[in-house]
């Protein structure tokens, strides 16, 4: 079975041409691959925060693998074209100014398999509480020791006051046992939900130094991405760079204006990203920049959770291929709906889907007024649950109709210890410890879709509540010479076959029947479909669904 997929693939490979190097149409406000098809892209996260920052590559496992054949046959069958894959800057420079480039050399080899497999990847710079000295990741550990933070509560007033009450917190608060270079133990860290980091206030100083570019802290983050993107230039399975996950503002302990929605993104994170991006364009004048806002304070949550701040421009100028993208995890509807690691069953069906609708709302304005492509880089980290199951598809049914790209967290744990899951790592990645992919994770993940489409994507709609029949249409560009590719999922939701009609939109006609189109399996999970006789502009409408059992 495995080895007739991969020589599908092959087909697949030859069909579609792996050579990208993709870019921006910020008009329509989509990513376009290296023939102007219009693309979407549906993946997953490999971000592995401890050392050795990289996935076992030998031997399949459930839990830390990324196997050239089982895992990359597994991506494929559930129609994932993209990864985003966690390049963490401790992870590159292991002293100051030293650059692990064997290790570049690595992620490197794990970018180009996955390319020859029809698979792209993002490069993420991750990070979560900021730096292995709070329990998180992120920023080499002897560079905020050089840059300096804040032990106790004492910096302001607030401070003071937040100390009384119990809500800022020292390292000094918590039992942690701590390593040759004065870090807490992994193992201590994971003894608490790593939200509680986050009122550290050494956290909270340090992302302040940050911003306020204490010991040339930001020169030092432009270094590191510059050695990435001379890496990484002109390789044509790199999709973009996403330059800082998840950016929270800093001083958050001294002062409550870093609290107000939306003015982070513009006096701390922004200007930041302006400097990295000035610098990477005089690199690779074309690479595509991802960029974040913060998700708390422009996301509050309460009241089912208020989207109140956003990102006000772009770190670049219109013409530079620039992407939005963002998180929507229902855990930030309000403080207590992630107790447990993922939202009970009933809030899933409640409180979760209008978290999402009002969260994706505030989203697209946000990229629309910014005029940039949507990228949606997290959602999930929920187990093998009806309760994750609901979630997942109140996420899939709007960026299904609004072409909205994602990425699931997280393919697999890969030790993942600084996450709202942490009761249940084990099963947040897409896997059962028996090695095979969780009912849910495939049953909502893997819904059919156009990855790549010959023209301008005009609307794609499921019929009900049907999870197998659905059609989309597309505004034929005849400049665009590739052929439409559509991915499903025949073994989970077409095993009895499945019916696909092309018709004019407008005259209704026929265009498989009269030969202006034509249409080609290429493997059990994907279909080719041509534009070759057809007036410049056609709208093209393709309605698929699936047989039922004779």
């Amino acid at each position: 079975m495995k080895q007739k997929f991969f020589i599908d693939i092959l087909l697949l490979i030859s069909m579609i041409k792996l050579i990208s190097l993709f870019s921006i149409d910020s008009t329509k406000r989509f990513i376009l691959d290296d023939y102007g098809r219009y693309s979407i892209f549906h993946g997953a996260n490999v971000v592995i925060k401890l050392p050795p920052y990289l996935p076992t590559l030998d031997t399949f496992d459930y839990q830390m693998s990324l196997n050239t054949e089982h895992d990359l046959y597994t991506m494929k069958r559930l129609g994932f074209n993209s990864v985003r894959l966690g390049v963490i800057w401790e992870s590159v420079e292991k002293a100051p100014g030293v650059y692990d480039y064997e290790y570049l050399d690595k992620i490197e080899n794990i970018i180009n398999t996955l390319g020859e497999n029809g698979i792209y990847t993002m490069v993420d710079a991750h990070q979560d509480v900021f730096a292995r000295n709070f329990c998180g990741e992120g920023v080499p550990f002897f560079y905020v020791n050089e840059m300096g933070y804040d032990e106790k509560c004492d910096a302001s007033i607030l401070t003071r006051i937040l100390d009384i009450v119990g809500v800022c917190k020292t390292l000094s608060d918590f039992d942690f046992r701590y390593d040759e270079n004065g870090l807490p133990l992994i193992e201590d860290c994971v003894k608490h939900n790593f939200q509680d980091y986050h009122f550290f206030a050494g956290f909270s100083s340090a992302y302040r130094n940050f911003y306020q570019n204490k010991a040339n802290i930001q020169e030092k983050f432009v270094e590191f991405w510059k050695v990435v993107a001379k890496r990484f230039k002109g390789n044509k399975y790199v999709l973009g760079y996403d330059l800082w996950n998840e950016p929270i503002p800093g001083g958050t302990m001294e002062n409550i204006k870093n609290l107000i929605p939306g003015r982070p993104d513009v006096v701390d994170i922004l200007p930041v990203y302006k400097k990295v991006n000035q610098a990477l364009r005089e690199i690779d004048p074309n690479y595509i920049l991802f960029f974040e806002n913060t998700p708390v304070p422009d996301t509050i949550p309460l009241f089912g959770g208020l989207f109140l701040g956003s990102m006000a421009e772009k770190p670049g100028p219109d013409e530079e291929n620039q992407v939005y993208n963002f998180h929507s995890y229902c855990c930030l509807s309000a403080a207590d709906t992630c107790a447990h690691g993922e939202a009970t069953y009933d809030k899933s069906i409640t409180v979760c889907p209008k978290f999402h609708t009002n969260k994706f709302k505030k989203e697209i304005e946000t990229a629309t007024n910014l005029k940039t492509p949507m990228f949606l880089s997290e959602f999930g980290a929920c187990s093998d649950s009806m309760s994750c199951y609901n979630e997942i598809i109140s996420v899939m049914k709007i960026t299904e109709v609004n072409f909205i790209s994602w990425s699931y967290w997280i393919y697999k744990p890969y030790g993942d210890h600084t996450t709202s899951a942490i009761e249940m790592v084990s099963y947040e990645g897409i896997y059962n410890d028996d090695g095979t992919v969780q009912n849910i994770k495939e049953r909502g993940l893997s819904r059919a879709y156009v990855m790549y489409y010959q023209g301008l994507p005009i609307d794609l709609k499921y019929d009900g509540d049907s999870e197998t029949d659905f059609e989309t249409s597309f505004e034929y560009h005849k400049d665009i010479t590739a052929p439409t590719v559509l991915y499903y999922n025949k073994e989970f939701f077409y095993k009895y076959g499945h019916k696909i009609n092309i018709i004019n939109d407008e005259t209704k006609e026929d265009l498989i029947k009269n030969k202006s189109v034509t249409y080609e399996e290429i493997s059990d999970n994907y279909i080719n479909i041509k534009c070759i006789s057809l007036e410049n502009n056609t709208k093209v409408r393709i309605i698929f669904k699936a047989k039922e059992e004779d």
